[in-house]
């Protein structure tokens, strides 16, 4: 079963992600959203662990939320609009909120 694991909550203070990475198999996907998107800091002690992402798992930021921190995309996550984000809960079996 695909599934969609969403993360909204500040790496500054939560460990959601700690949670979240062990349980993402091939074919799911991680969606960065809110303040989750500090993850992508080329500074942050997560920034690591994204890249780290086992293959098969996909990456995905939401681009106003990116700009809204001044931050940079990531190479392993796409930086997507609202619209994709609903199109990526649909095509997904399960979705799954971490925060």
């Amino acid at each position: 079963m695909k599934t969609l694991h969403l993360i909204s909550a500040s790496p500054f203070q939560s460990r959601m992600l700690d949670s979240a990475l062990p349980l993402l198999a091939e074919q799911d996907a991680l969606l960065l959203m809110g303040d989750a998107t500090y993850l992508l800091q080329e500074s942050s002690r997560t920034a690591a662990l994204l890249e780290t992402l086992q293959t098969g798992v996909k990456g995905f930021a939401l681009q106003e939320d990116i700009e809204a921190r001044g931050l940079r995309d990531a190479p392993r996550f796409e930086a997507i609009d609202y619209d994709c984000f609903v199109a990526l809960c649909v095509a997904y079996d399960k979705v799954q909120n971490w925060s």
